[in-house]
């Protein structure tokens, strides 16, 4: 497994192997391609870390600092070491928690996070889990969410994000994610309370009333 783009383009990151499902180089490639120079000084959460490839390829491209998150000591360790290796653990912290368990630890929101990656293991129920965290992050003025699943695996938004983008690399799943900002979650308000009195009107927008005992032909 190596680092795509950046300035530790091209080096590679020590791996568990099989044990452990680790985005693919070519998804992580189209990822931050996507991504482009939102990157560059953000404040990064990396959830489910694993070897920690995504949190990593994102400091690698620019980004200020990453928190990685992950249950598994053995992979933090391993995380660890990468972030060692690559001259890297200044710009980084490693935290051992299970995400299942926690509610609202310290490090969620201890600083803005500009970018979360989440990428839990496939199939096991765990995108609600991210859902829920989403309410529980310290989030910057204008940031991004990244959400890896199983291509199947069906996902409720919470209320005030919205799907920016979604691609596929066969069995994988990618969602961009965004929140709605505050002035246009005021304006739909507004204006849905303010449609409860708008008049009928037909389809070519022509206003319609209804005199009691009359129907529509």
């Amino acid at each position: 497994m190596r680092i795509i783009g950046g300035e530790k383009g091209g080096l590679t990151l020590s791996h568990p192997g099989r044990r452990v499902r680790v985005t693919l180089d070519s998804v992580r490639e189209t990822l931050f391609n996507i991504l482009g120079a939102s990157v560059e000084g953000a404040a990064v959460l990396d959830l489910f870390a694993g070897s920690g490839s995504l949190g990593i390829e994102a400091l690698s491209r620019g980004a200020a600092h990453c928190t990685f998150v992950e249950r598994d000591r053995s992979l933090t360790r391993l995380l660890a070491g990468n972030l060692a290796r690559l001259g890297l653990e200044s710009r980084a912290r490693v935290i051992t928690a299970d995400l299942r368990r926690v509610r609202t630890p310290a490090w969620l929101k201890d600083r803005p996070y500009d970018a979360v990656f989440m990428d839990p293991p496939y199939e096991r129920g765990l995108t609600d889990i991210c859902m829920d965290l989403l309410a529980r992050i310290q989030f910057g003025e204008e940031p991004w969410v990244v959400l890896e699943s199983g291509s199947r695996e069906e996902v409720v938004l919470p209320e005030g994000w919205v799907l920016a983008r979604d691609k596929k690399f066969g069995q994988t799943r990618v969602r961009f994610l965004a929140p709605v900002p505050a002035q246009v979650r005021s304006a739909l308000t507004t204006a849905l309370k303010a449609a409860a009195d708008w008049p009928e009107c037909d389809t070519d927008g022509r206003l319609w009333s209804n005199p009691e005992g009359t129907t529509r032909a």
